[in-house]
């Protein structure tokens, strides 16, 4: 992740690895968001900065 910038596309194979809390799930969110950076879980490209994307990072989130 440290080697996104503005418009990457940040490629997820398995979103349940890299999410561990809620928390941790917000502060991934956060950062991504503000690099601009959108990002594709199994092929799916979601965008956090709009709500579908927030719903999902939230989902995630609850299963981490």
């Amino acid at each position: 992740m440290a080697a996104c910038r503005g418009w990457d596309t940040l490629v997820v194979t398995n979103p349940d690895r890299r999410v561990r809390s809620p928390r941790d799930a917000k502060d991934i969110v956060d950062e991504v968001t503000r690099r601009v950076v959108k990002v594709s879980i199994r092929g799916s490209v979601h965008d956090p900065t709009n709500p579908v994307g927030r719903l999902l990072f939230n989902a995630l989130a609850m299963v981490a």
